[in-house]
């Protein structure tokens, strides 16, 4: 027979170390149904305008996860990356992109055919070889197009609306030095524009009018400037539906090939951080590329279908190079 003493002994263990298997427990079932999180630089005119909203829930439900997307321009999206708090960026590309996730997409060549509609969305492509360790994103792919638009002030005192297209708008912005503005904070804009000035011969800024100028600002900010300085810029459409002041402003050149802006999706480089699992980040790419969503995309609107600001990622638009 169990002495007293020793069913106390008993109790006592089983008084002190009970409750350390019953944490024990509960804290292994918490790690099993933790809720996972993917944290997403994004363009902050894509998350105002609506359209990732409206995306992300359907990837969390299929995937058990919460999304947290911070709103930002892509000077900031960098450096949030370079933080290392951030585990997929959603921004125009550039070249400040070039040196910190490599190479940009291949994109597909302007054929002509206006409003092209293919049958399906192309397969995500294979998952690139990783970069250099020293790169911190990698994996580089477009997402979507975003159309531009050239905002002229209300009267456009320069008469660039007359001019048959937007690069012979920018020539007569800079031989009549009307005010124009870049967004300083926007690489993938300003080298997109870039092209256009330089596809007029116009390589360097002084040849661009007395006007031309570069603000230390975001796509938003940028509107604002140019609505209160009475100037000229090229924005994306979204930008200025959301954010134009009434009466201030109009759109000229909406309907040009040449205006559009591509966003991109990169993710951390696993090379660069090993052991780190990166599938979620390469599922939530390949669910942006994916036909249903991208079908998504062209027919979004925020405003009861009278404007689509974006297209698929594999409309074929004008690249000036």
């Amino acid at each position: 027979m169990f002495s007293c003493r020793w069913l106390q002994n008993l109790t006592l263990v089983l008084f002190l170390f009970l409750p350390l298997f019953l944490l024990g427990g509960c804290s292994l079932e918490r790690k099993e149904s933790e809720t996972r999180w993917l944290v997403v630089a994004v363009d902050q005119s894509l998350l105002q305008d609506g359209l990732i909203t409206k995306l992300i829930p359907t990837f969390e439900k299929e995937n058990n996860i919460k999304i947290k997307a911070l709103p930002v321009d892509t000077s900031e999206a960098i450096r949030y990356a370079k933080a290392g708090g951030v585990d997929v960026l959603l921004v125009s590309g550039g070249e400040e992109l070039l040196k910190f996730a490599g190479e940009a997409p291949p994109l597909k060549p302007f054929s002509g055919i206006p409003d092209p509609t293919p049958t399906a969305a192309p397969q995500p492509t294979p998952t690139p070889t990783a970069l250099p360790f020293e790169m911190p994103f990698a994996e580089r792919k477009q997402v979507l197009w975003s159309q531009l638009v050239m905002i002229a002030p209300a009267n456009d005192p320069a008469g660039i609306a007359a001019q048959p297209n937007v690069a012979k708008g920018l020539q007569r912005i800079a031989d009549s030095n009307a005010l124009y503005f870049v967004a300083g904070r926007e690489p993938g804009l300003a080298s997109q524009v870039e092209n256009l000035w330089n596809m007029m011969g116009k390589y360097d800024i002084p040849s661009r009018g007395k006007g031309y100028k570069v603000e230390d600002a975001g796509m938003i900010e940028l509107l604002r400037i140019a609505e209160n300085a009475h100037g000229y810029t090229i924005i994306p459409l979204n930008v200025y539906l959301n954010n134009r002041q009434e009466g201030k402003s109009k759109i000229i050149f909406d309907k040009d090939y040449a205006l559009f802006i591509s966003y991109e999706a990169a993710i951390r480089n696993y090379i660069s951080i090993p052991g780190q699992d990166i599938n979620l980040s390469r599922k939530f790419v390949d669910f942006l590329q994916a036909a249903s969503t991208q079908n998504i995309i062209t027919e979004y609107s925020n405003d009861n279908g009278q404007t689509h600001p974006y297209r698929p990622y594999w409309f074929p638009v004008y690249i000036p190079r």
